[in-house]
């Protein structure tokens, strides 16, 4: 099941930042300047991860960390960084969590160049100029969720179907994750090049 999130209330929210403190970054000490988005990911169980937005700058860097009682464990958008803490947690990865954990890799780790997002519908392109309805019809029947194809129950390795976004194209890929959270992408299809798509805001 896709992992979901929602606001904390005020009252948790002072708590969370009370408990997390010493390892915010300057410019986001300060709850009531703050949003805050929290879900249980089934792949890490006991875990609760949080999203911790700017509320006056949209634009910033969001925080991304998980906390389970008093350790807390804060994402860096580096691949080293998610897979160790893959083996800590640890990782829990099933036929039913396979593709959230791949929206969560790849959600949070951005490579030298750039970001690749998992695209999982039409709703998710940011648009400069909304396109023509012909266009977005092509795309919306274009696009599958990730998905698996196949899986290997001794190695527990699973094989993912995605389209993956990067660098304003659109490929359709074959990922291949290993018991470990490894991500490798096997095969890439391009379908669509230099879309009109607005910046990311991660940098």
């Amino acid at each position: 099941m896709p992992t979901k999130y929602f606001p904390v209330s005020d009252h948790e929210k002072k708590a969370l930042f009370t408990d997390v403190s010493d390892h915010m970054p300057a410019g986001y000490k300060d709850p009531s300047y703050c949003s805050v988005m929290s879900g249980t990911p089934g792949f890490y169980p006991e875990w609760t991860l949080y999203e911790i937005q700017k509320q006056e700058d949209v634009t910033s860097k969001p925080i991304t960390l998980l906390k389970k009682d008093n350790v807390v464990k804060v994402l860096d958008w580096q691949a080293k960084t998610v897979l160790e803490f893959n083996k800590a947690a640890p990782l829990i990865l099933s036929i039913h969590e396979i593709a959230p954990y791949v929206r969560f890799y790849f959600s949070h780790v951005r490579g030298r160049d750039g970001m690749m997002q998992v695209i999982s519908s039409y709703d998710d392109f940011k648009w400069r100029e909304e396109p023509a309805p012909q266009v977005k019809k092509a795309l919306s029947s274009l696009i599958r969720p990730p998905h698996l194809i196949s899986w290997d129950d001794i190695q527990h390795d699973y094989e993912v179907g995605a389209h993956i976004l990067f660098q304003n194209n659109l490929f359709e890929c074959k990922l291949h994750v290993n018991r470990h959270g490894e991500v490798d992408v096997q095969e890439r299809t391009l379908q669509v090049e230099n879309m009109p798509l607005l910046d990311s805001v991660v940098e």
